[in-house]
């Protein structure tokens, strides 16, 4: 936390916005604070066990999980083990957390019932807040996703490690993808599937 706090702030409140894993770090922190709970214990009862999700949890590198895929990287053209993610050295919020498809579908359907939040709570989620960025230049942000035309998307890159998860309101249709290799891309992928569910 103490590093945290010495990091400059890039501006002020309400000015602009910048994607940061420091920001979701300082508020799985807030969390535990206001709350007395550890950011595992928090996630268990106000999010996984509610929903289903039993095969969804923190991640902590030295816990035996089975049935954990192994990610992998390319290094001077070899296909290798990756590293271990530097977020992975945080034990407690929010640190890393471990899924599948099928309890990261639940988390979709999810995001389309809101049986967790008020309605307008999404609904801020799902309004355009700031402009999208370098990569992501026409899309807008919301609270935790991308907006696009017709969709909203969010998805993750780490060592060894591929995912993104792409929803269509309008069809109430999620496209999951996740990938334990950072070298293969998402895209072809979402540009397949994509007309096969809209059409």
């Amino acid at each position: 936390m103490e590093n945290l706090v010495k990091l400059p702030q890039l501006f002020q409140a309400g000015s602009g916005w910048s994607y940061s894993s420091t920001g979701f770090i300082l508020m799985g922190y807030l969390l535990e604070q206001v709350t007395g709970l550890s950011f595992d214990v928090l996630m268990k009862r106000y999010v996984l066990t509610p929903l289903g999700m039993i095969n969804t949890g923190l991640d902590l590198p030295r816990r035996i999980n089975v049935g954990r895929a192994s990610g992998h990287t390319v290094e001077n053209g070899e296909i290798v083990h990756a590293d271990n993610d530097r977020l992975s050295m945080f034990e407690g919020a929010p640190g890393e957390l471990y899924s599948t498809v099928q309890d990261l579908g639940m988390w979709c359907d999810t995001l389309f019932a809101c049986p967790l939040v008020s309605s307008h709570t999404l609904q801020l989620m799902f309004t355009p807040h700031g402009q999208g960025t370098a990569w992501a230049s026409s899309w807008q942000y919301g609270y935790g996703c991308f907006l696009g035309s017709g969709f909203r998307m969010h998805g993750g890159r780490t060592q060894g490690f591929r995912s993104l998860i792409q929803q269509y309101p309008e069809q109430k249709v999620s496209i999951i993808v996740l990938l334990n290799s950072d070298h293969m891309e998402v895209d072809p992928i979402i540009n397949a599937v994509e007309p096969l569910l809209l059409s």
